[in-house]
């Protein structure tokens, strides 16, 4: 029996509730699925990869002791699949919602570990922080950028201007296009629309506004479109009306996609993620001064979803920056 360190608030009630089974096997990850309307639940054996729907243990091989299809089971604070067992009873909650801490609240201890692992410094003026990111990818991935060039003006556009019409014909080129297991243009959205959500959650916190609860709100469906999933959003105006366009129109395009993508377009129009893409957007957006050592880790994730959803992150920083911050 291994230990489960920490998990996110969704698999901590999730896996509570509802009947699940192995989705997907891989060294680091195992995804499992319960109704395939809902995001998948995943084991993960890296402090990194922790994110609200998943579950953080120890030094787990998922693909020697989990087998696609096998029933999981989740008694007495102990998981169970097949022989593989997780000793849930000491397993902390995370709260990793929360886009950039507001002075005077206190951070977690994963939140310290993740800053310390990559020597954050505190916040300077100007958005250094993202121009070294952005030169650094020209740097290793010259002319990586320019992927998706037109698409990329265009969503861009459509962000700036709010044009629902626009932003729903880009992502539906986008979402399930290009190779890899995630496809590329599901990663490439992904990474904009989870830093530009994330960036209004952190004004609206900075700003003592009133932000949908999220650490009660429910996980929305992969199919279909629903108002008001969106938590964190600013609850006013013309503002709060593209958000829900946003959310609606990333639900309705999921179908054409697989289910871990489908999940993690669902967490990113809340601004939500695994910690080392979060932790890269909260570097841009704080200005840290070791943020490089963050995307680069990023950059490394599987064979090119990391590079891919670094290109997404730093548009959606762009993007924010542009139209809200007040550099």
């Amino acid at each position: 029996m291994v230990q489960g360190k920490v998990w996110g608030r969704d698999f901590a009630r999730r896996i509570r509730e509802e009947e699940f089974a192995v989705h997907s096997v891989f060294q680091s990850v195992c995804n499992l699925q319960a109704d395939p309307s809902q995001p998948l639940l995943s084991l993960v054996n890296r402090a990194e990869a922790l994110a609200p729907n998943a579950l953080l243990v120890e030094g787990s091989l998922f693909r020697k002791v989990c087998r696609v299809g096998e029933k999981v089971q989740f008694w007495s604070q102990i998981l169970m699949s097949g022989e593989y067992r997780v000793d849930c009873r000491g397993v902390a909650e995370e709260e990793l919602q929360a886009p950039l801490q507001r002075q005077g609240q206190s951070q977690t201890q994963l939140q310290r570990q993740f800053q310390s692992q990559f020597r954050l410094t505190p916040p300077r003026s100007g958005p250094a922080a993202l121009q070294a990111v952005e030169t650094w990818l020209e740097i290793h991935f010259p002319g990586f950028r320019a992927e998706y060039s037109p698409l990329r003006q265009s969503l861009r556009k459509a962000l700036l201007r709010e044009d629902a019409s626009l932003l729903h014909n880009v992502l539906s080129r986008l979402i399930g296009s290009g190779p890899g297991l995630t496809p590329a243009g599901d990663d490439f959205a992904a990474g904009v629309l989870l830093a530009y959500t994330r960036g209004i959650r952190a004004a609206a916190s900075k700003e003592g506004l009133s932000p949908v609860n999220s650490s009660k709100a429910e996980v929305p469906a992969v199919t279909g479109c629903q108002e008001g999933l969106l938590p964190g959003v600013i609850s006013a105006g013309r503002r709060e009306g593209f958000f829900a366009d946003i959310v609606g129109i990333a639900q309705a395009l999921l179908p054409l996609t697989n289910a871990i993508s489908q999940t993690m377009l669902v967490y990113a129009v809340r601004g939500e993620g695994a910690l080392y893409v979060t932790g890269v957007v909260d570097g841009i957006y704080g200005n840290a001064g070791d943020v490089v050592a963050a995307a680069a880790k990023l950059s490394r994730i599987g064979a090119s979803s990391g590079r891919y959803l670094l290109a997404g992150v730093l548009l959606g920083c762009e993007v924010y920056q542009t139209r809200f911050s007040k550099f």
